[in-house]
């Protein structure tokens, strides 16, 4: 993993709200981070990522079909 991508993953990680209502650097949206893992490890773009169903994936073989 490289410097660039890890910085990507960091600024990913979800946060919490600050006891005040705002947030601190990162993301409130829980999912974008293991898209962007997946987007990275399998190449895919956004609409393929998007279009993807359950019939689609395998989780035992690990592996995502694109139709």
């Amino acid at each position: 993993i490289g410097a660039d991508e890890e910085r990507l993953l960091e600024a990913l990680e979800p946060m919490s709200r600050n006891a005040d209502g705002s947030y601190p650097a990162g993301t409130r949206n829980i999912w974008i981070r293991p898209l962007v893992v997946v987007a990275a490890e399998s190449a895919m773009r956004r609409g393929e990522l998007l279009s993807l169903r359950w019939a689609d994936i395998n989780l035992v073989r690990r592996v995502a079909q694109l139709t």
